[in-house]
């Protein structure tokens, strides 16, 4: 069907070209052409074509027929030979059709084989490269140690050369510097002696620092006291305060009572006074009526007697007037009682006042005395306040002294416990601790191949003591921290398996940094601490299977171990010139040996046999960083200023 439907459209192509496209025709004609044609070679170019369909018919005239048939026949016989030659060459361009469809598949075929062996070819050749490279590294390893060591024989055959030279000069040498050293032996016996005598002095100045070391503790402990009871007065000072203010509340409210009581007093003393004198009032009115009366009686029995005289009225007015008269005696005995009571009233009110006055003078008394009493407690608290910034002051200062008679630089060693997984030859024991009195906690003895190495450190933890004795002896690194200095800790030789986000155990260093900022309030005194944990890779061979990633890694790791091991190597000879900037972990350690830090590095041992030459590794370098010193700078201080939003991000 196939076939057929190309045969088809092979046709319509050639009506077309027919039609009008010339063009393509005269190029599949000049293509046939140049195959040949089974017609005797007759070819047709693009010029036959558009002359055999341009060609018209001659004649006489139009009425000539024989002429135009015989033409016209002669037309269609070129016609037929154009049509069956194009016919032949679409046959033969199906031909060449179908053969090129068969060359395509086997091509095609042969391409999906080539390229299956194509993959398999290059799968295997991706081996040999994987191969060739782990060969090739292994190689330039090899070589590189090779190189190593033809330079150190190189070297070393040189340095023999030298020597052989120098020996052959010095022995020629050696007759003339044998008399100049009979010479010399006298001067060397009196600078012996000078040196006993200078060796004696310092033995005496280092008796003396170690007297005055244990003074300063003495010290640091007689004023640990001191500020703890200045701490427990300070305790009572504040409970008594607590109690005098709530006392003192206690009388304020008793003077507001006492004042509300005073003024009520007061308004009830106006009111009594007032009725007093409406009392008053109305006695003296009373006492004038009664005046009145008793004149009006007087008058009255002058009135009788002169009515008996003179005019003898009856006894029945002179008994009215009698009963008024009584009357009226009644009204005033009853009015001079209640003055009487108005009066004692007044006399009681005075003296109610007189002990309201009494009270107020006592509370206001009282209050005083108080208020006068807190004062005093308050100025002892100031002054026990400032005591206790005084020895807190001292103790900083003796603590500071104490660190810096151990050194700038100290070096912790510890040993850790056995685990489980560990070789089977645990057994054996590769550490000893000496028990001697200098050097009890703070020295390890290593034994490897029947010979012993001997190290001494600050301290030095066996694999019984627990993380609470070693946070006890780190701890003063964070105090000091506190107190505004730089305090750095190294760990070295940690031990990091791989888990499920590290496939193998990183090679990477870890920093991190504290920034620690205090103020003191009442003397705006302002420190500023640094506290820096640091914890180094271990210095672990890697594995003859490890890949390109691992390998740099353990390259970069162990170049920055190097040149971290030349610093701590020019800190110990005191060399003027350090060489911090030789790579980025010594660069960021910088600020940790240098300047006003106290450095710290923890080392961290296995118990294990089969990491005796990595622990034997660790503590030589740990034995040089012992041996350096740091200057020590005092702290940082500074008054307290408004915070400023761009120191924020320090």
């Amino acid at each position: 069907m196939v076939g057929q439907a190309n045969v088809v459209r092979e046709r319509e192509g050639f009506l077309l070209v027919n039609g009008g496209g010339r063009d393509v025709v005269a190029v599949r004609v000049e293509h046939a052409s140049s195959e040949g044609s089974e017609y005797g070679g007759i070819e047709f170019t693009r010029e036959d074509v558009e002359g055999l369909l341009n060609e018209k018919m001659k004649g006489k005239n139009k009425f000539d027929f024989k002429i135009r048939c015989d033409q016209m026949m002669e037309y269609v016989k070129k016609l037929k030979l154009c049509i069956k030659w194009f016919q032949e060459m679409e046959e033969s361009y199906l031909l060449e059709r179908e053969r090129l469809r068969t060359m395509l598949k086997s091509s095609e075929k042969r391409i999906s084989e080539t390229e299956v062996q194509m993959r398999y070819r290059t799968d295997e050749l991706d081996l040999e490269i994987s191969e060739l490279s782990r060969t090739y590294t292994f190689l330039e390893e090899k070589l590189m140690k090779l190189e190593s060591e033809k330079m150190m024989a190189f070297d070393s055959h040189r340095n023999e050369k030298e020597v052989r030279v120098a020996l052959e000069r010095t022995q020629a040498s050696l007759a003339e510097a044998l008399e100049r050293t009979e010479q010399g032996l006298n001067r060397a016996n009196q600078k012996i002696e000078s040196l006993n005598a200078s060796y004696k002095n310092s033995q005496d100045y280092n008796t003396g620092l170690q007297q005055y070391n244990s003074k300063l503790q003495r010290d640091s402990d007689s004023y640990k006291a001191s500020l703890e009871h200045l701490e427990q007065e300070k305790s009572v000072m504040i409970e008594s305060l607590a109690m005098l203010q709530g006392k003192y509340g206690m009388l304020q409210d008793e003077l507001s009572s006492f004042q509300d009581s005073k003024n009520d007093v007061l308004k009830e003393t106006e009111v009594l006074t007032s009725e007093a004198a409406c009392m008053k009032a109305e006695l003296q009115k009373v006492r004038d009526e009664r005046d009145s009366h008793y004149l009006q009686a007087q008058a009255l029995t002058a009135e009788v007697l002169q009515y008996k005289e003179r005019t003898g009225r009856s006894c029945a007015e002179l008994e009215n007037l009698t009963t008024k008269s009584n009357a009226l005696e009644v009204i005033c005995s009853s009015q001079a009682e209640q003055i009487r009571l108005l009066q004692c009233k007044v006399e009681a009110a005075n003296d109610k006042l007189q002990m309201a006055d009494l009270n107020t003078m006592e509370s206001r008394t009282e209050f005083e005395e108080q208020k006068r009493l807190a004062w005093d407690l308050q100025n002892r608290i100031e002054d026990a306040k400032f005591q206790i910034m005084q020895a807190d002051e001292l103790h900083k200062d003796l603590y500071n002294t104490i660190l810096e008679l151990k050194g700038n630089i100290r070096v912790f060693c510890r040993v850790r416990p056995l685990l489980r997984d560990d070789g089977a030859d645990t057994e054996t024991t590769v550490f000893s601790y000496p028990q001697s009195v200098e050097l009890v906690g703070r020295a390890i003895d290593l034994t490897q191949s029947g010979q012993r190495h001997q190290f001494s450190f600050d301290k030095v933890f066996n694999p019984e003591e627990s993380q609470e004795e070693v946070f006890a002896e780190i701890s003063q690194l964070v105090q000091n921290a506190v107190d505004g200095h730089k305090a750095d800790c190294l760990v070295l030789h940690r031990s990091v398996r791989k888990n499920q986000m590290n496939e193998k155990p990183p090679k990477s260093h870890f920093i991190f940094t504290l920034r620690i900022s205090g103020v003191n309030e009442s003397t705006e005194q302002q420190l500023q601490g640094v506290l820096n944990l640091v914890d180094l890779a271990s210095t672990d061979p890697p594995s003859n299977g490890s890949g390109g990633d691992q390998l740099r890694e353990t390259q970069v790791s162990d170049k920055n171990l190097s040149s971290l091991t030349d610093v701590i190597s020019a800190l110990a000879k005191k060399e003027d010139y350090i060489p911090f900037k030789n790579s980025k972990l010594t660069h960021l350690l910088q600020p940790c040996l240098a300047g006003d830090s106290k450095t710290l590095m923890f080392v961290n041992i296995s118990p294990d046999p089969s990491s005796l030459d990595e622990s034997l590794c660790s503590l030589r370098f740990a034995a040089k960083v012992n041996a350096c010193e740091i200057r020590s700078i005092r702290p940082r201080q500074t008054n307290a200023r408004p915070t400023d939003s761009r120191l924020s991000f320090a």
